[in-house]
């Protein structure tokens, strides 16, 4: 199985809103009927990054992610501290071209992983700061080549002079 597809599956279930231990335990039941190999460890693993209470709770009811977060060191104590995924991609102003339609187009090389791209990305917290303009929003990227992305802007904000 690949991972990159496995985490995107993962990531589809773990950012709707109503992402619950029951939908994690569907998903991956789910995923136990349709590959030979479920890779826990890794689910373990984003979880614990991307939402980390949602980890405990589930940990909580199924013992097998319970004994492998022992396995793992992870102390169940430290999933309740919160930590916030973020990616800030300071740029100049003159990096930013404008578009047809008014958007603004940034490109941007970065040894970030793809995956924690994307999730930060669908989390929105993915931000981009500038100094002339107050409130840039990325509303899509692309993956141009290794490591090198598009990113999409639009101006929230006022222009600060």
């Amino acid at each position: 199985m690949h991972h990159d597809n496995f985490i995107k599956e993962l990531d589809f279930v773990l950012t709707h809103p109503s992402c619950s231990v029951e939908n994690i335990e569907s998903f991956y039941n789910q995923c136990l009927y349709i590959y030979e190999t479920v890779p826990l460890f890794v689910i373990i693993n984003h979880m614990k990054e991307t939402k980390p209470k949602l980890l405990k709770n589930w940990s909580n009811s199924n013992k097998t992610v319970s004994k492998l977060l022992e396995d793992m060191e992870i102390q169940k104590d430290d999933l309740d501290k919160k930590r916030k995924v973020e990616i800030l991609v300071e740029v100049e102003d003159s990096s930013l071209q404008i578009s047809q339609n008014g958007y603004y187009i940034l490109f941007w090389n970065t040894e970030i992983e793809k995956s924690k791209i994307e999730s930060c990305f669908k989390r929105k917290t993915l931000k981009v700061i500038s100094k002339s303009f107050k409130n840039l929003e990325l509303i899509g990227y692309k993956l141009e080549k290794l490591n090198q992305y598009v990113l999409y802007l639009k101006n929230k904000g006022e222009l600060i002079i």
